[in-house]
């Protein structure tokens, strides 16, 4: 059984496809903040993440008549957002990961803003240890909370190609977490003997 969300979407989308243009901005404004933290966090610097939103709904606009209404419009729209990502960093090899920060200030005392500054720092050094695929799939799932199927049918992996990436994500976010606190306490433990 269809949820009311997507029956909604399916509805907004054939009001578009038939002329009702202005109903694009409801589709943008749901998804835009999803996309751009999804695409700053394959490691594509704010402005340029911002860019490729734009892109992404441009031409996700112009191929509204492609989308199946049958299937995911979300999992439709982050293939789309991927193929701009993957294509943006093919052409900017030297992108360096840009954190990204929520925008949440009421009630953030400063040690909060500093441990969430951090945190997120630490997350996205972890998300660099991944090769692209992984890190792909890890978005996809955890910040963008997408089932397997809708991840593979935006990656073109199968739904056990897509849980032996995520697997292998973690699995080596976990080594790397592992020894950084080894060498965090090989170091605590250096400067207390001195």
């Amino acid at each position: 059984m269809e949820d009311t969300h997507s029956i909604e979407e399916q509805q907004i989308i054939a009001d578009i496809l038939n002329g009702n243009k202005q109903l694009y901005s409801v589709i943008v404004n749901r998804y835009k903040h999803r996309i751009f933290c999804f695409i700053q966090g394959m490691g594509i610097p704010r402005e340029d993440a911002e860019d490729l939103v734009q892109e992404t709904f441009i031409r996700a606009y112009r191929k509204l008549a492609s989308h199946r209404l049958d299937s995911s419009f979300s999992a439709w729209l982050y293939k789309i957002a991927v193929n701009q990502a993957i294509d943006a960093r093919r052409r900017q090899k030297n992108w360096l990961p840009q954190e990204y920060i929520a925008h949440k200030e009421a009630l953030n005392t400063p040690e909060n803003v500093m441990l969430r500054s951090e945190m997120i720092s630490e997350v996205h050094a972890l998300l660099q240890v991944l090769k692209d695929e992984e890190r792909l799939v890890i978005l996809l799932r955890y910040t963008n909370e997408l089932s397997y199927e809708e991840i593979a049918n935006i990656t073109g992996l199968s739904s056990h190609q897509v849980r032996n990436r995520l697997h292998r994500a973690k699995k080596r976010m976990k080594k790397a977490l592992t020894e950084e606190v080894r060498d965090y306490e090989l170091l605590e433990a250096s400067s207390n003997g001195r």
